[in-house]
């Protein structure tokens, strides 16, 4: 059988990520028993038109990142560029990566190009590898395990320490800074399980001149780690630089977005924040609360293609009544 890219469930689960990071997405399953309800959550892949049992249904859900460092919020006093490198699907650069990894690297599946979403090989037992269009690499060693649970000082040191036994850290700076915890329960009509972690991932985000990638989805390193303490999963989301460059800031013209007073971040987003809800309100929704979603604000590289910028970046949720809320990210450039 073909195998497949990623399961339906985790490819939405982490789609959602790559939009923001405080979200809490979900996704579930049903079937006759309880394990096939489990198998089809986690393992569906293939869509099928056929119908299936609704005696049992099981959730799986990332909840929303929490931080384990404060927020970088200081506005720079130079301006900055950086040029990331293109993703390398070289043959030589697969055969590294799968021994970096220990993938199983056999037969002709390094030779074969790109596709449009990317490249993927592995043995039929063992780690896998996919790389997508982005060059984001992930490795899925193994299907996670419940244990008897860990501390989050244990998971961040069993994180650190693949960071560093696959060199993930040796040409690129990285921090650790927010952990998410993916969940699942189930239910029949007469049963329930209460919900328990299935895995949790540590994130490390990677610093250039000093400042975070603020991108969500990329410039980051994610370590999946089980109940019993297994690394099950890495996605190594960082990008080669290629070249940064630092000049100093001009004095702000008149009516531009950062006058003189701009002098703090909050300062800065205030005037984006403003034109988003103007725009809220001229198509028929007039917000009746706006609020910064806690932790979202944050200074650093916008590493969108291929050329780093500065940015100031929140996430605000409006309220436009009638039970209606919204989140929106609201990003302005520094400098």
């Amino acid at each position: 059988m073909e195998r497949q890219w990623h399961k339906f469930s985790k490819a939405w689960l982490d789609a959602s990520w790559d939009i923001d990071h405080g979200q809490a997405p979900s996704a579930v399953g049903c079937g006759s028993t309880q394990a096939e309800a489990q198998d089809r959550v986690f393992n569906e892949g293939l869509f099928s038109t056929g119908a299936v049992a609704k005696n049992w249904w099981w959730w799986t859900w990332y909840n929303a990142a929490r931080s384990l460092r404060g927020p970088e919020l200081a506005l720079p006093d130079t301006l900055r560029a950086a040029r990331f490198g293109a993703p390398d699907f070289s043959t030589a650069r697969l055969t590294a990566l799968a021994e970096q990894y220990g993938v199983a690297a056999y037969g002709e599946s390094l030779q074969l190009p790109p596709s449009a979403a990317g490249v993927r090989f592995g043995g039929a037992a063992g780690p896998t590898m996919s790389i997508d269009h982005r060059g984001v690499r992930e490795v899925e060693f193994a299907d996670p395990e419940e244990g008897d649970g860990l501390s989050l000082d244990e998971v961040v040191r069993i994180g650190q320490q693949a960071v560093e036994s696959f060199g993930l850290a040796a040409d690129v700076d990285l921090i650790v800074d927010k952990v998410r915890d993916q969940y699942h329960a189930g239910a029949s009509r007469d049963e329930s399980v209460a919900p328990r972690v299935r895995e949790t991932h540590v994130v490390f985000t990677q610093v250039v001149d000093g400042l975070p990638v603020v991108t969500p989805g990329l410039g980051e390193v994610r370590v999946g780690v089980d109940g019993t303490g297994r690394v099950t999963a890495i996605a190594d989301a960082t990008l080669p630089v290629a070249d940064v460059s630092t000049s100093p800031l001009a004095p702000p013209e008149p009516g531009t977005y950062r006058g003189a007073s701009a002098s703090t971040v909050d300062e800065l987003l205030d005037a984006p924040v403003q034109r988003l809800l103007r725009r809220l309100s001229a198509g028929g929704r007039v917000p009746t609360e706006v609020r910064t979603v806690d932790g979202s604000t944050a200074v650093g590289w916008d590493a969108r293609g291929g050329a780093g910028s500065l940015v100031a970046r929140r996430v605000v949720e409006v309220d436009c009544g009638a039970g209606l809320a919204k989140r929106f990210v609201v990003q302005t450039p520094v400098g």
